[in-house]
């Protein structure tokens, strides 16, 4: 595959784990919810957990950062 024709998911910017050329994960914040929004929260909310961390992480979307 050509590295134009692949799309970066998850690498966002604001994240510690993110690429500092990643996307903004601010600006991929949907004012109103997708087409299949409802569909897509049951099925992830039906999935096993995989992994939890015991640390607190920030949060990058909440108003003060915690």
């Amino acid at each position: 595959m050509d590295r134009d024709t692949l799309r970066c998911v998850g690498d966002f910017r604001e994240l510690g784990h993110g690429r500092p050329d990643g996307p903004s994960i601010r600006a991929a914040v949907r004012a109103d919810p997708a087409e299949h929004e409802p569909e897509l929260l049951r099925y992830l909310r039906g999935g096993a957990l995989l992994y939890a961390t015991p640390s607190a992480v920030p949060d990058v979307l909440g108003p003060e950062g915690r």
